[in-house]
Order: structure tokens, then C-alpha cells, then sequence
């Protein structure tokens, strides 16, 4: 989950989802490199294929940094009531996929309003342990699931 000025940075340079399909050309980005709109077209027309939401909606059950809930929320205006739903979320940064910022970690690292935003635009593959996951809620990506992704599909980009 993303921190206020990440969030509003984001905002400002926001490629939407309509603005995405109007590119030549399908990406397959990370989130963070679609709120990327100076950088995103060119790396949409670098050729990928596709486009994959790697959104995942969680709840108080959703595993965390600290192993705190992975959300609270307050209804504080109801549609019947008021004509409209509006929550008061609290979360804890560390909770979702999101980008860990140096700074995190570090007593002079970079926020991530301070990250160029073209080190945000890379390619990736996905490696699939859902079979593994199913027997063990901790498995981990490991070298072995790396090399037989490797040897499927070749090298990762």
C-alpha cells in the first residue's frame, strides 16, 4: 500500500487503464511502472505482449510485515444514509505488494518520490509455485523453481 505522497505523486503522472489500451502495442509491467506515463509508451511499444494486473485485493487476513491485520477500516458514510460509501482505511505501509523505498531501510536512502521513474519500467516473468503454495504456506521461490522456469521458457529478461 502506498504512503499519501506516493500516492499523489503517482497520481500526477498517472497512465490510465483506457490511456494503456490506446498505446500500440501491449506491455507486461509491473504496477508501479503504469503510474509511469513519460516512461510507459515507449516501453509499451518495446515490443511485450501483454498485460498483466498483478492487483490483489486483501483484508484483515492478509499477511504483513509485522503480522499486524493487513487493513482496518471504518465505515464512516453509508449510501442509504448519505448518498454515498466512503471507508477510513488504516494500513500499514508495509502491507500489499508495494515498493519498499530505500529510505525504509536506510538513514539517507531514496523515498520513492526521489526514484528516477524509469527504473521503475523492467521486464519480468512470472514463476508459478501455486502447486507449492497449496502444500506450504511459506514456500518461498527457490533456485530449483528458477532454473526449470529457465529451462521451459529460456533465459529471464
Amino acid at each position: 500500500m502506498c504512503d499519501i505522497c506516493v500516492m499523489n505523486s503517482v497520481k500526477e503522472r498517472m497512465l490510465s487503464r483506457r490511456d494503456l489500451f490506446r498505446v500500440s502495442g501491449v506491455a507486461m509491467v509491473g504496477g508501479a511502472a503504469l503510474a509511469a506515463s513519460t516512461m510507459a509508451p515507449a516501453a509499451l511499444a518495446a515490443g511485450h505482449s501483454k498485460v498483466e494486473d498483478m492487483t490483489y485485493a486483501y483484508d484483515e487476513q492478509f499477511p504483513t510485515y509485522f503480522g499486524e491485520p493487513g487493513i482496518k477500516y471504518d465505515q464512516k458514510f453509508k449510501f442509504d444514509e448519505h448518498g454515498f460509501n466512503l471507508f477510513e482505511l488504516s494500513v500499514n505501509e508495509h502491507t500489499g505488494t508495494h515498493m519498499d523505498a530505500p529510505l525504509h531501510f536506510s538513514a539517507d536512502g531514496q523515498s520513492v518520490d526521489e526514484i528516477p521513474v524509469e527504473n521503475l519500467v523492467v521486464p519480468l516473468c512470472v514463476i508459478d509455485i501455486r502447486e507449492t503454495v497449496a502444500r506450504d504456506d511459506d514456500a518461498q521461490v527457490t533456485p530449483g523453481d528458477i532454473k526449470a522456469w529457465i529451462s521451459k521458457n529460456g533465459p529471464i529478461p
